[in-house]
């Protein structure tokens, strides 16, 4: 939980990043990133400022249009899953939990795995080869949270 700027700042000072893209790119290890954790995977992210990501999704963070809605957007919501993939598996009809103003928009709806409406359409799971991420909560999305985790802990 937290601010892209914030994050990226703490990852760069406190992760191994050479380590972890070995891990990632090299040894094709599934990542998953949640909420921030998937935003800050994008090439920019402009909350509160221009910040450069790690580059693993080309795309960047910006704060939703929700229009009327207002935000932080919190709460449950559905997702419309636009590719059938592992991660996917068993989620359609179920709800979510989200809490977040900013969102990953990335550059290629290839990685678009799932969206979500509020206000505008949004990137809810993101997937590239092996990585992954939610801008959703699974931690705190019951037991369709559980399926999501477990569809990632199967991946091979």
């Amino acid at each position: 939980v937290g601010s892209f700027g914030s994050a990226i700042n703490k990852i760069n000072n406190f992760l191994p990043i050479k380590l972890l893209e070995k891990e990632v790119f090299g040894k094709r290890k599934p990542f998953l990133g949640i909420c921030v954790g998937m935003q800050v995977l994008a090439s920019i992210g402009y909350e509160n400022s221009r910040c450069k990501g790690l580059g693993w999704i080309d795309g960047v963070v910006k704060k939703i249009d929700s229009k009327k809605y207002s935000l932080p957007h919190i709460g449950w919501q559905g997702l419309e899953v636009k590719r059938e993939s592992p991660i996917t598996m068993n989620i359609s009809g179920l709800d979510f939990y989200f809490v977040h103003s900013y969102a990953l928009f990335p550059n290629n709806d290839d990685y678009l795995a799932a969206t979500t409406t509020y206000g505008e359409e949004f990137c809810s799971i993101i997937m590239k080869e092996n990585i992954y991420g939610t801008q959703f909560h699974p931690e705190k999305s019951q037991q369709a949270g559980m399926q999501i985790i477990k569809n990632f802990l199967n991946l091979k």
